[in-house]
């Protein structure tokens, strides 16, 4: 077997291999349903005592979600400049990802088919914004995208780092399509 070993820099994502969609909407519900429970606490408690007052801590609620998530991402997007490295090993028919000290591992045979696809969307509107989605047999999918920089330099796919791990899984005869 051959193997083949390299680094790549994707766009970054809280859940490591999967959108951040998902994580904002979870941070969200989360904060909001705190500052619910202790509206609940402080009206079981009798310490709302003004009309006004319970009229206002909802949106208030609603308001600090939001600058919770915002503040949230805006730190991270400091910290991480919006790219984050992977390590990727293919040897013994098995593909492994290292992502900081976390690792993900699959079996060859349980990859079904890598789909790289161009995003085109309200925010990237140009060629160069790109996603390759790897499907497995019964367990969940990874999704990385090219990086904000690359996007910006309007590049072909085969000039991005996303190739060279399609091109290596597509040596290695996993399906890409």
């Amino acid at each position: 077997m051959m193997k083949k070993e390299f680094e790549m820099l994707i766009n970054d994502s809280v859940l490591r291999t999967r959108s951040a969609q998902l994580h904002m909407c979870i941070l969200f519900i989360g904060c909001f349903l705190v500052q619910f429970a202790g509206y609940v606490v402080l009206e079981k408690t009798e310490m709302i005592r003004t009309e006004r007052l319970e009229e206002v801590i909802p949106l208030l609620a609603l308001v600090t979600s939001t600058l919770a998530v915002c503040i949230f991402y805006h730190i991270r997007e400091k910290r991480t400049a919006g790219v984050m490295m992977v390590r990727v090993k293919i040897a013994d028919d098995r593909l492994q990802l290292a992502i900081g000290s976390k690792k993900y591992l699959r079996d060859l045979l349980d990859i079904k088919e890598i789909r790289k696809t161009m995003i085109i969307d309200r925010i990237h509107n140009e060629k160069g914004k790109y996603r390759i989605k790897v499907c497995c047999h019964g367990k969940g999918t990874w999704i990385f995208e090219s990086t904000e920089q690359e996007y910006e330099k309007h590049l072909d796919f085969e000039n991005t780092e996303l190739y060279r791990f399609y091109d290596a899984c597509r040596s290695v005869g996993i399906k890409c399509c």
